[in-house]
């Protein structure tokens, strides 16, 4: 019974890992096709796109409390989710070169 669930698991990995290199492969592909050069004739010039006037309303859009502290500047930008994601990064990354034995992060 129990190497029935690690074969089932084996499957679903390697059915997981086909996926993944068919949508690299479909990236490597559309990226492939934007990176074709071509001339561009300087003699022939193409109009400026047109200029639409600025209607908004300049400006902090968030309530601030009429606080200096900068703090609160930086927490408008930098919520709990912005933070906690840099840390799961900021591990892996960790995690990932001190597994392969590498002391310095160049």
């Amino acid at each position: 019974m129990n190497s029935d669930s690690e074969e089932d698991n084996l499957i679903e990995t390697s059915s997981e890992d086909e996926i993944s290199s068919s949508e690299d492969e479909s990236e490597d592909e559309s990226l492939e096709s934007a990176r074709n050069w071509c001339g561009v004739d300087v003699s022939v010039l193409t109009p400026a796109p047109p200029k639409f006037p600025f209607t908004g309303n300049p400006g902090i859009k968030v309530s601030l409390r009429q606080s200096d502290d900068p703090l609160d500047y930086f927490c408008l930008f930098f919520d709990d989710e912005v933070i906690s994601f840099i840390a799961k990064e900021t591990n892996s990354f960790a995690e990932e070169h001190f597994s392969f034995g590498i002391n310095s992060i160049n």
